[in-house]
């Protein structure tokens, strides 16, 4: 009986091993050969609250995070954005975005978000990101990242740096603007990520629908957090305003 249970071990072991190996070579045989996607594929920033319906106005007013698809790409994975009011101040709110060792620490979807290097406004931040698929690894790429003064409000944008692994991405482009509005500040995002390997679309773009929606959520929730604390609140400021002062 032992050397039975021992036998079905090594067998299950062996096939688990084999399953990963033709897993993996069938998702590079899949592979699209994508290069980085022309500029009219880049994340509209002008987009705004006046693009949603009266429907998701509501929604917004009620403190719901809104979503909307931008399917007409020239990749077949899907521009995503997420609009939500944060009952905090612009600038706390983006100072806190702007935390990227912390990131991990309060967004869910983040597995990690090591700083790299930091110059000023720009810092190279280091991510493993969490997806929800059995078959698909988590996806791991660096990004390059500015954040700046713009108007009223603030800009934050991104670009890939690099990617590695059988979910890395070919391209990536995305920001985070914040505005007040009135007490409050109107945070809208937009992810734009294509990955290399040209599989599973239709899940993948579920799914990054389904992980920004929820780190748009915690983002707010996070800031609104930090801003029933004075104490936590002002250090954030400070290490903001270092950044944002020391801009080359």
């Amino acid at each position: 009986m032992l050397r039975l249970t021992m036998f079905a071990r090594i067998v299950g072991i062996l096939l688990f091993c084999l399953i990963g190996v033709v897993l993996s070579q069938a998702l590079q045989a899949n592979a699209s050969g994508l290069t980085a996607p022309s500029t009219h594929s880049r994340c509209d920033r002008a987009f705004g609250i006046e693009k949603l319906t009266a429907d998701a106005r509501k929604r917004l007013d009620r403190g719901e995070t809104v979503m909307a698809v931008e399917s007409k790409t020239d990749s077949p994975f899907n521009m995503i954005y997420g609009v939500r009011l944060i009952r905090a101040d612009a600038e706390l709110a983006m100072a806190v975005i702007s935390a990227f060792a912390e990131q991990k620490n309060h967004i869910s979807t983040i597995i990690e978000s090591t700083v790299e290097a930091r110059n000023g406004n720009f810092a190279r931040v280091r991510f493993e990101i969490y997806v929800d698929h059995p078959l698909i690894p988590n996806t791991r790429f660096t990004s390059n990242v500015y954040t700046a003064k713009e108007g009223a409000g603030y800009l934050q944008y991104w670009s890939l740096a690099e990617s590695e692994g059988i979910s890395r991405l070919a391209f990536a482009d995305g920001y985070a603007r914040i505005l007040p509005s009135g007490n409050d500040a109107l945070l809208v995002y937009c992810s734009y990520n294509v990955p290399a390997i040209e599989t599973y679309v239709a899940a993948a773009n579920a799914m990054s629908s389904r992980s920004l929606e929820k780190s748009i959520t915690e983002m707010g929730e996070w800031a609104e957090s930090v801003s029933r604390d004075s104490e936590a609140a002002e250090s954030y400021l400070r290490a903001f305003r270092r950044m944002i002062e020391s801009t080359p």
